[in-house]
């Protein structure tokens, strides 16, 4: 081992969807995960269940918000876009670790 090998670190990133069981969670059968669910799908989801808030989300204080710090109407596509690929990510985990995407160089 050269001493360019010894000397290499390993950086790892770990990001965590928050409320993953409660809001993308799905059960054995594809339906909605629910508080008294026992059996989940095991591997990577073949799908992620995504809210549909429609027209009413675009009237709340949280769509405001968001656009306001993502600054236009752009950026929040963006940001909402990158959240959506950041959730096919954290499905494509075994049970265990799903709702997290773990990184590594």
């Amino acid at each position: 081992m050269s001493s360019e090998d010894a000397t290499k670190t390993t950086t790892h990133t770990a990001l965590h969807i928050r409320g993953w069981d409660e809001l993308y969670e799905v059960d054995a059968h594809g339906r909605a995960a629910i508080a008294t669910t026992k059996a989940y799908r095991e591997g990577p989801l073949d799908f992620v269940r995504l809210r549909v808030a429609g027209h009413a989300y675009a009237q709340g204080p949280a769509y405001r918000h968001l656009r306001q710090r993502c600054g236009s109407a752009l950026g929040l596509m963006h940001a909402y876009a990158t959240f959506c690929k950041l959730l096919e990510l954290a499905a494509c985990q075994p049970r265990a670790r799903r709702g997290w995407i773990l990184t590594h160089d």
